[in-house]
C-alpha cells in the first residue's frame, strides 16, 4: 500500500511540474510578445494543412491575449482551401490590435484573401496580388489535411467575406472579382480584369485601386511606414513534412571478432572448400545482370552471399539490378527464404532495369533506389521464349506469384498493390495526388499519365520516386551510382562486390562454350573411329562431352541424368551400326537422333520450360532455336576441323604416329627416300623423287604406302582418297613428306 501511495504522489508531482513548466514558458513568451509586433508567416501550405491552420490560430490568439502592438502577416502564398482561409479571415478581421500584411512574393487565391484581413497592406518590389492561377499538390500524409464536412469554393464564400471585411475599406468588387472569375473588375471607370480572366494586380495597379499603402524594400520599412513600434517578434511557421519518417531497422550486434579465430575458421570449413572473404562490417554488392536470374548456379551464388553477409555481420547488402528477368521459381525462393528475417539491411539499386524477376527481387529488399533514368516492373510469368502460358497453368502460377509478392511487399513496407500490378494485367491501379484547385476546393489529379499501350505496370525512376500520402510510390529515391547510393545512406563499411566461387563460375563458362565443346567432341569421336585402338581423339571427345553435360547439369539445365543416359544409348547404337551391323542404317539413324536430340535438349534454357519442367508446346519452336543453332555451328566447325586434320595432320612430324600405315613387309619405308647410288641426305637426290610414278599398295585415306620400283615409301594424297592399285605420281617432296596424286590418263602406259 505504501508503495502504491508513493507511486501516485510521484505521478501527480510530475504532472504538476510539467504544467508549471508549460505555464512558465508561456508566460515568458507572452512577456516577450507584449507591446511588440508579432510576425507570422503565411506560406504555401498556410491554408492547406492542419498544422499550419493551428499555427495561425495560435498566433491570432496570442497576439490578442498578451497585447502585441500588431499582428504582421508575412505573405508568400499562392493558394489554399477556401474553407480554411474563410476561418482565418473571420478571426483576424475582428482583432482589436492593428493587422498589417507584407506581400513579399505572391498573394494569390487564399493568400490574397488573407491579405485583405489586414488594416494596411504593403508590397515588396515585384509582388503580385490576385486570383489563384495554379493548383497546389499535397503529397504529404493525408491525415494532415483538415477535416471538412463539405468542400467550399471561393465563389461560395464571397458574400461571407464581403461582410467580414466591410470595415477594412477595400472595394467590394475586388473581393468578388477575386472569388469569382465571371465578375468584371472595374474601379473608377478603369477595367482591371474582364469576366473570365484571373484578377492580377501589381504594385502600380494596387496603389491605384487603394489596395496597398505602398511598395517597400523590406518588412522593417513596412513597420516603420505603418508606425508600428517595437522590435518585431518572428514566430516561424512549423515545418511542413511531406514524407513520413522511415522506419529504421534496429541496429544489430556486431559479431565478436575474437570469438572465431582464423585457425578455427579453417577447421570449420569443409575439406577442399574455397576460402571466402569475410564480409564483417562491409557493404556487400551483389550484381544481378543479364543472365543472373536464369541459371540455378546464379541463384545458389546469391543465396550463399546473402547468408554469409548476414552471418559475418555485414553493414548492408546492395543488389545492383540490371536484368530482363529470370526463373520465377528460384526467384520466389530467394524472396521467401533468403531475404527474410535478415539482421542486415538490404537495398535494391535499379541500374538501369529491373524487369520481371528483377522487380520481384527488388520487392523483397528493405529499400529501393533507382538510377535516373531507369525502369522497373512487368513481372508477369511467361515462357522463356516470351510467350504466354496456357490458361490453366497461368491460373496456377499466377496465384502462387501474386500471393508471394503481396506477402513480401507488406513485410518490407512496399505497396502490395503495385507489386501485384507488376504481375497481373487484371489489376488496375492509378496514382492520384490530392490538390487544391484554383477555386479553393480539394480535388485530385493523376500523378502521371498512365501507359495505355501496356497492360502490365512499369514505372520509371521519375514515377516510382514521386511522393503520395507521405510515402514514395515505390522507390525511396534516386542515385547516380553505387558510390552515390552508399554516400546518401551514410554507410561507412568497405564496398566489396561479391564474386562467384570456382564451380559457380566454371558452370557458367561451360554453358557459354557449349558449341566449342560440341565441335571438339564430335571431331574427336570421328577421328577415333578412323584410328586403331583408343587414343588421344577419343579422350578429347570424352572430356568435351563430359564437360558439356556436367556444366549444363550444374547450371540447372538438367534436372536429372536422363539426357546423359539417352546420349550414351545413342553412342552404343552408332557403335553397333559401325562394327556389328554395318550398312543396316537403322541403328545409326536411331543413334544419331538420340545423340543430337539429347545435345539439343541439354542446351534448352530452363526459362523455356513450364513449371513442371517440360517444354511448353506452344513455344517449342522458339525454345529450340538457340540450341539447334549451337549444334549446327558445332557440326560445321567439326566438319571443317576434320578436313583440316585429314589434310595437314599426316605432315606434322609429331602427329605421324597417329596415322595408320600398311604393313611394310620386306620393303623399305624411307624416312627420307634414297635413290640408288645416293647418300640419302643430299638435296639433289631428294629433288629427283618428284615426277616418279608408282603403284598404291594401301588405300590413301589420305595416308598410306606406294611402291616406286623396288622401293616402298609412305606417302600422302594431295586431294581425294586413292584406292589400292591406282597409279600415282610424286608431285611434292619436303623432308619426310611425300605427296602424290593420281596419274593423269594421258600419262599412263
Amino acid at each position: 500500500p505504501l508503495r502504491r501511495v508513493f507511486c501516485r504522489i510521484g505521478i501527480l508531482s510530475a504532472i504538476a511540474l510539467s504544467v508549471i513548466s508549460g505555464a512558465v514558458v508561456e508566460s515568458e513568451e507572452g512577456r516577450a510578445i507584449a507591446g511588440r509586433p508579432l510576425v507570422v508567416e503565411v506560406g504555401e501550405y498556410a491554408f492547406v494543412t492542419r498544422g499550419q491552420a493551428a499555427y495561425l490560430e495560435a498566433a491570432i490568439s496570442d497576439a490578442a491575449e498578451v497585447g502585441a502592438s500588431a499582428l504582421v502577416l508575412r505573405i508568400d502564398c499562392r493558394g489554399g482551401l477556401a474553407s480554411e482561409v474563410r476561418r482565418f479571415v473571420e478571426r483576424a478581421a475582428v482583432l482589436e490590435i492593428p493587422v498589417l500584411a507584407w506581400v513579399e512574393g505572391q498573394a494569390a487565391g487564399a493568400g490574397a484573401l488573407a491579405a485583405l484581413a489586414a488594416d494596411e497592406i504593403y508590397f515588396a518590389p515585384g509582388a503580385l496580388w490576385g486570383g489563384e492561377v495554379s493548383t497546389i499538390d499535397w503529397r504529404g500524409p493525408s491525415e494532415d489535411l483538415p477535416a471538412r464536412l463539405v468542400d467550399l469554393r471561393y465563389g461560395e464564400i464571397a458574400n461571407d467575406l464581403v461582410g467580414s471585411l466591410a470595415t477594412k475599406g477595400y472595394p467590394e468588387v475586388l473581393i468578388r472579382g477575386l472569388c469569382d472569375l465571371e465578375v468584371e473588375v472595374r474601379i473608377d471607370g478603369e477595367k482591371y480584369s474582364d469576366a473570365g480572366d484571373v484578377l492580377q494586380l501589381d504594385s502600380k495597379a494596387a496603389l491605384a485601386v487603394g489596395l496597398i499603402k505602398g511598395e517597400v524594400a523590406d518588412l522593417a520599412a513596412a513597420l516603420a511606414q505603418a508606425g508600428v513600434a517595437g522590435e518585431p517578434v518572428v514566430r516561424s511557421a512549423p515545418e511542413v513534412v511531406l514524407r513520413r519518417p522511415v522506419e529504421k531497422m534496429p541496429a544489430r550486434d556486431k559479431p565478436d571478432a575474437t570469438t572465431v579465430t582464423a585457425g578455427a575458421e579453417d577447421e570449420q570449413r569443409s575439406f577442399g572448400a574455397t576460402r571466402e572473404e569475410s564480409y564483417a562490417g562491409k557493404v556487400v554488392v551483389i550484381p544481378v545482370e543479364m543472365e543472373s536470374l536464369m541459371r540455378k548456379t546464379k541463384f545458389e551464388f546469391m543465396s550463399r552471399v546473402i547468408k554469409k553477409a548476414d552471418a559475418d555481420g555485414a553493414e548492408a547488402i546492395i543488389f545492383d539490378l540490371n536484368t530482363p528477368g529470370g526463373i520465377a521459381w528460384y526467384t520466389s525462393e530467394i524472396m521467401l527464404s533468403d531475404l527474410q528475417h535478415l539482421s542486415v539491411p538490404t537495398y535494391s539499386f535499379v541500374n538501369p532495369k529491373a524487369m520481371s524477376a528483377g522487380a520481384l527481387i527488388a520487392i523483397a529488399t528493405d529499400h529501393i533506389y533507382m538510377h535516373p533514368p531507369s525502369t522497373i516492373g512487368a513481372a508477369a510469368p511467361v515462357t522463356g521464349a516470351g510467350q504466354d502460358i496456357s490458361e490453366t497453368m497461368m491460373h496456377k502460377v499466377m496465384g502462387d506469384i501474386l500471393s508471394t509478392a503481396d506477402d513480401v511487399a507488406r513485410r518490407k513496407g512496399h505497396n502490395p498493390k503495385i507489386a501485384k500490378a507488376f504481375i497481373d494485367v487484371e489489376i488496375e491501379i492509378s496514382f492520384e495526388v490530392p490538390m487544391v484547385d484554383t477555386e479553393g476546393s480539394l480535388a485530385s489529379r493523376l500523378a502521371f499519365d498512365p501507359d495505355t499501350e501496356n497492360d502490365l505496370l512499369v514505372l520509371n525512376s521519375a514515377q516510382a520516386t514521386q511522393v503520395i500520402d507521405g510515402r514514395p510510390i515505390f522507390a525511396a529515391g534516386t542515385a547516380t551510382s553505387i558510390d552515390d547510393l552508399v554516400s546518401q545512406l551514410g554507410l561507412q563499411g568497405e564496398l566489396v562486390t561479391a564474386q562467384a566461387l570456382g564451380f559457380e563460375a566454371v558452370a557458367d563458362w561451360i554453358v557459354k562454350l557449349a558449341p566449342i565443346l560440341l565441335l571438339f567432341g564430335m571431331a574427336g569421336a570421328y577421328m577415333e573411329l578412323k584410328m586403331p585402338g583408343f587414343g588421344v581423339p577419343g579422350f578429347i571427345s570424352l572430356i568435351c562431352f563430359g564437360l558439356f553435360f556436367f556444366g549444363h547439369k550444374a547450371a540447372g539445365y538438367l534436372a536429372g541424368y536422363e539426357a546423359v543416359g539417352l546420349f550414351l544409348l545413342g553412342v552404343v547404337l552408332v557403335i553397333i551400326e559401325f562394327f556389328v551391323f554395318p550398312g543396316l542404317f537403322v541403328f545409326a539413324i536411331a543413334g544419331f537422333l538420340l545423340i543430337f536430340g539429347t545435345l539439343i535438349y541439354a542446351m534448352v534454357d530452363p526459362m523455356s520450360r513450364n513449371v513442371g519442367g517440360g517444354i511448353d508446346l506452344d513455344g517449342i519452336g522458339a525454345a529450340f532455336v538457340g540450341p539447334a543453332s549451337n549444334l549446327v555451328m558445332a557440326l560445321i566447325g567439326a566438319g571443317l576441323l576434320i578436313l583440316f586434320v585429314l589434310r595437314y595432320l599426316p605432315s606434322m612430324p609429331m602427329m605421324r604416329w597417329m596415322i595408320l600405315s600398311a604393313d611394310l613387309g620386306s620393303g623399305t619405308g624411307l624416312e627420307t627416300p634414297v635413290l640408288a647410288g645416293g647418300d640419302g641426305g643430299s638435296g639433289d637426290a631428294a629433288e629427283t623423287l618428284i615426277g616418279r610414278v608408282g603403284v598404291v599398295e594401301s588405300d590413301l585415306r589420305p595416308t598410306g604406302a606406294a611402291r616406286f620400283g623396288s622401293e616402298r615409301i609412305d606417302v600422302v594424297s594431295t586431294g581425294n582418297f586413292i584406292e589400292c592399285g591406282a597409279k600415282v605420281k610424286i608431285v611434292e617432296h619436303e623432308g619426310s613428306r611425300v605427296a602424290v596424286e593420281v596419274l593423269p590418263a594421258n600419262e599412263r602406259e
